[in-house]
């Protein structure tokens, strides 16, 4: 079932996908650029066993919301990214990214690759997390970790140093969403 010359008629919805995935990217970036520059090095500075339960608090309550954050911040960038390029119902298991004259056009005439690749960062959020840093979570979080050992305040500096990964893919993410909405007005317009 065709809907107009975007992802499943999302063409019109354009504008609030923008703004879900720049509100939402700037909340995870916001949120993760504290927990590096705030509350990871103030946890830093008290004895291992207190940091490490202070750790196991704080990540009861940010995973969930980061992990959020960067789900949906990513989906709405994708979503725009497809919503510009010409897609359908009927082909959205393909990918067609191919921009044509009958596709949703904006005033700077993009193709929307900075919505896929800011959509791209904050997925990527995701597996990296999993991938790399859920290991060291696990430690942090079993109940057979020695709280007072050395290896144990090395495993929070690793965490810290993994964290700030994410800080980054979010930030550059955030920075791109912002310029392609602040440098061009995007206004919707039909070619």
């Amino acid at each position: 079932m065709e809907h107009g010359n975007s992802l499943c008629g999302l063409r019109d919805c354009v504008p609030i996908l923008k703004g879900v995935a720049l509100i939402g990217g700037s909340m995870f970036a916001g949120i993760s650029l504290y927990i590096q520059t705030v509350e990871h090095p103030a946890r830093s500075t008290l004895p291992t066993e207190f940091a490490v339960n202070e750790w196991r608090e704080s990540y009861k309550k940010a995973a969930p919301l980061q992990a959020s954050l960067a789900a949906i911040s990513g989906i709405a960038s994708l979503l725009t990214f497809g919503s510009i390029a010409k897609a359908s119902c009927k082909t959205i298991n393909k990918v067609i990214v191919k921009a044509t004259e009958d596709s949703v056009r904006h005033c700077c005439q993009c193709n929307g690759l900075g919505w896929l690749l800011s959509g791209g960062l904050m997925i990527s959020i995701i597996p990296f997390t999993l991938i790399a840093i859920k290991p060291v979570n696990k430690k942090l979080q079993s109940k057979e970790l020695d709280t007072f050992a050395d290896d144990t305040r090395q495993l929070l500096a690793q965490w810290g140093e993994l964290h700030s990964v994410r800080s980054l893919l979010s930030l550059s993410a955030v920075a791109i969403m912002g310029y392609k909405i602040f440098k061009h007005s995007h206004l919707l317009i039909k070619s």
